[in-house]
């Protein structure tokens, strides 16, 4: 870009002052590409080589095929690297494709049910209007031509086609929020029968989210979120009006989770996990914790604790985030975000929790509190969690909680999960990795997309 374009005139027209904002971005970008390189990060930080041998680095990627992606998600079962986002422009929605040999390409347009190239289809805002899954999957919901809600899938090395419409809906339900950002979806993987498909509609006003929706590659199918024992030994039971859905997660059918917000006074965080037992599927409450424990305590809104410098008796309320991606699955574990607020201290604090599947306990939590809070945490959190829209991704194995990383921190950072610690990334300032998403396809690689601007941020071990 040419230093002209970089210092125009105040009438300079949006796309110049565009591109001269991305220069200029550009240019701080390889500035602390070149800070992280020689160690200079922030304490703390993984862009010390002394600190990791893994050390992420932060480097700018322009020259992309198509403006304002949003980025979805990885799928490097299929192909190494392989990552995933797509961008509209005018009635033209646009899938890109990345792989390590050929970069960001355009791929061939979606599908409708007749077979012919898909028009007029417009994704669902925000970062989660897209999923993946590990072997190649991929779901984006949106709205058709027609403004009716319509959800496209790839199987693993397949196309994007139309599914079938999901006539499962009932009066007043919609595939996302209907104002605002706002998907619950989470896409799975089908040994041999391609990809599957969950998503919790939205109700209207007053009314419960009490069914999630299965769509199998081929059909949709309702299953009901209940209130009663997890052994169905008293039936569903009736959610309360004020029960909410907050997030959905799910790594195969046999291992899917929800969270949610249940209505009820004195309630903090539910957790609901499918089961098939019984030959019927259904969404069934799993306990944090037996009595007393750890993970008890954060199913309670509300607590008293003594501060242990001036042993005055707080209050401190728990709340899950209701923004960006709360919850998060692996094969192992279930991750849990949200907010503790402490009497008189002002603003909320972030936590974080590792429920443990197969102990059926939380196993830990992190937290960023003054020591009133201590009781509640068994690791500290240096940096509050995002407040606004994030993604977060996690593997399992590699450390006593697996791996996670959670994007949308201020100023482009990435908190990165390093054995039982979580450390913060650099990444190119702004707004990366907050509504434009993210793609990981491992704690080693992964994408950033900054809202209406370029570059892209690629953390990497390997800088080009």
């Amino acid at each position: 870009m040419s230093a002209d374009s970089i210092g125009g005139s105040p009438r300079a027209a949006p796309a110049a002052r565009a591109r001269a904002q991305a220069a200029v971005r550009l240019a701080l970008g390889l500035v602390l590409v070149a800070a992280l390189a020689l160690g200079l990060g922030a304490g703390g930080s993984r862009a010390s080589s002394e600190s990791s041998p893994q050390a992420l680095i932060a480097q700018p990627v322009i020259g992309l095929p198509v403006e304002k992606p949003v980025l979805i998600g990885s799928t490097p079962g299929e192909s190494a690297g392989e990552s995933w986002g797509y961008a509209t422009r005018g009635r033209e929605f646009q899938i890109v494709r990345y792989e390590p040999a050929g970069g960001w390409q355009i791929q061939p347009p979606a599908r409708d049910a007749h077979g012919a190239p898909l028009l007029g289809f417009k994704p669902a805002p925000g970062p989660l209007g897209g999923r993946t899954t590990p072997e190649g999957g991929v779901a984006i919901v949106g709205e058709d031509a027609s403004k009716a809600d319509q959800l496209l899938v790839r199987n693993p090395h397949g196309e994007f086609a139309e599914a079938t419409p999901p006539a499962t809906l009932a009066p007043g339900e919609t595939l996302f929020a209907p104002n605002g950002e706002g998907v619950l979806m989470a896409p799975v993987d089908q040994p041999g029968a391609g990809t599957a498909v969950f998503i919790v509609p939205f109700e209207p006003q007053g009314r419960a989210q009490s069914t999630v929706l299965l769509y199998d590659g081929h059909s949709w199918s309702r299953e009901p979120i209940c209130s009663g024992p997890p052994d169905g030994s008293e039936g569903c039971g009736e959610l309360p009006a004020g029960f909410r859905v907050l997030a959905l997660d799910a790594t195969s059918t046999d291992n899917a989770w929800l969270l949610a917000k249940t209505g009820a006074a004195g309630e903090a965080l539910a957790l609901f996990q499918r089961t098939t037992s019984g030959g019927e599927a259904r969404w069934v409450r799993r306990a944090l914790g037996a009595s007393g424990s750890l993970g008890a305590s954060f199913e309670q809104a509300a607590h008293s604790v003594e501060d242990p410098a001036t042993h005055a008796h707080l209050s401190v309320t728990i709340a899950p985030l209701t923004n960006g991606q709360p919850l998060t699955a692996t094969t192992e574990g279930v991750w849990i975000d949200g907010q503790l607020t402490i009497s008189g201290s002002g603003e909320p604090s972030s936590f974080t929790l590792y429920y443990d599947i197969a102990k059926g306990t939380v196993a830990a939590s992190w937290c960023s509190v003054p020591p009133a809070a201590a009781s509640l945490c068994t690791n500290p959190l240096e940096s509050s969690l995002p407040f606004g829209p994030y993604r977060s991704f996690a593997w399992g194995g590699g450390g006593p909680f697996g791996q996670r990383a959670i994007t949308g921190l201020p100023n482009g950072v990435t908190l990165e999960l390093a054995g039982s610690h979580f450390e913060p990334i650099l990444g190119l300032g702004g707004e990366a990795g907050t509504r434009a998403g993210a793609a990981f396809s491992s704690p080693q690689e992964g994408w950033l997309a900054e809202p209406e601007q370029l570059p892209l941020t690629h953390l990497t071990t390997q800088p080009a």
